[in-house]
């Protein structure tokens, strides 16, 4: 099989504002590292050159008057 868009999955990642930041600051091409139990440090630098096309953001939310999530 050969590479191409059929080969691609799409990863749907809450990110906090912090984060966000980080991947902002890459040109939208890299996630910075994270929790241990989430993608191995190691294995970072595979994730990132295997990204095809920039990293979007689909959806914002932010907390409501009594705290709940509203989508912004």
């Amino acid at each position: 099989m050969t590479a191409g868009a059929a080969d691609t999955v799409t990863l749907w990642r809450p990110t906090g504002p912090e984060e966000l930041d980080l991947v902002r600051e890459s040109g939208w091409t890299a996630w910075p590292p994270r929790l241990l139990d989430q993608i191995p440090a190691e294995r970072l630098d595979d994730l990132n050159a295997a990204i095809v096309g920039p990293i979007e953001v689909v959806r914002t939310f932010r907390p409501g008057p009594d705290g709940a999530p509203v989508e912004t």
